[in-house]
Order: structure tokens, then C-alpha cells, then sequence
């Protein structure tokens, strides 16, 4: 589990987690920023009994993990110059791979497209961008109700291009 450890700087509402980064060691670093209304734990849960994505990144980065809180009722670019604002303050010049969720993408992305002279950014990783802005999913799951009550399961053929015979 996640624990929210003692930030190092603070703007606003903004907030950086770090444990034990030193953001002058020059070891790359990784950032993790939460989607729309939700919190860094995001990064905690459990699927199928497998690691988290916060603990497999830790273990990889050898704890060099930094969480970014944003508060979600601001733009991306406003997170973006917050989240570049703490960073500077905290004095980081470590290479600092991006890794976001949803509305975290977006932020991410628009940090790296307006800071990329002051940050190196080896990687950068969005999980579920909203690209297009987002629609409710109501209907969407009325629809796959429909088709989960009223067809028989053998009926259901699904294709996954990666793993289903003859792909």
C-alpha cells in the first residue's frame, strides 16, 4: 500500500510525495500522476493477484518514485506549471520518466510539450488518455447489460487480435 509520505514541496494545492529521492543523484526518477477526481493510490490497486504498478516501478526504480498530486478542478497546462513549479523548488536534475493515468496523461503530456528545455524525459507513458475529452459511459453500459442478459454466452463470439486461434 501506498503510504502518502512527507511532501517535500507544496503549491497551492498541488503536492509531490517523494521517499527517500535524492533529486540531485542524477538516477532517474519516475513520476506518477493520478487521473481526473482520483488520488496517487490509484497506483496501488491489485488486479488478478498480481503487483501493483506502484510497487512493480518501485522495485524498478529502486524506490526512486514521485507522486503527483493535482487538484482535478484546474486545467492540465495549470497541473503542468504547477507540477513543473514543484519540481524546480525541490531542485530536481535527475531524468524523470512520465507515467500517467487518464486526465494524469494529458497533465504529463502538457508538462513535457512546455518544460522539455528544463527536464530530461527519457520516457513518457499514458495510460487511457482522454484525447478527446470525455463522454458518459452510461450508454455504454447499458449496452453491454443488454447484450450480457439477452444473449445466450455461447452465442458471444469475442476476437482478441493477440491471442485468439488464427490471429
Amino acid at each position: 500500500e501506498i503510504e502518502l509520505w512527507a511532501n517535500k514541496a507544496n503549491s497551492r494545492d498541488a503536492v509531490l510525495y517523494t521517499r527517500d529521492v535524492d533529486p540531485r543523484s542524477g538516477e532517474r526518477v519516475v513520476l506518477l500522476v493520478h487521473g481526473l477526481g482520483s488520488s496517487p493510490s490509484t497506483f496501488d490497486q491489485r488486479y488478478d493477484n498480481n503487483s501493483s504498478i506502484f510497487q512493480n516501478l518501485n522495485n524498478e526504480y529502486n524506490g526512486r518514485v514521485i507522486l503527483y498530486k493535482y487538484p482535478s478542478d484546474r486545467l492540465p497546462s495549470e497541473n503542468a506549471e504547477s507540477l513543473n513549479n514543484l519540481l524546480e523548488q525541490w531542485g530536481l536534475d535527475s531524468p524523470l520518466d512520465l507515467v500517467g493515468h487518464s486526465m494524469g496523461a494529458i497533465v504529463i503530456r502538457e508538462f513535457a510539450r512546455r518544460f522539455h528545455d528544463r527536464h530530461t524525459i527519457p520516457h513518457l507513458v499514458q495510460l487511457a488518455p482522454p484525447n478527446y475529452g470525455f463522454v458518459s459511459n452510461q450508454p455504454i453500459k447499458w449496452f453491454l447489460e443488454f447484450l450480457i442478459n439477452s444473449l445466450d454466452s455461447s452465442e458471444i463470439d469475442i476476437f482478441n487480435p493477440y491471442t485468439s486461434p488464427g490471429a
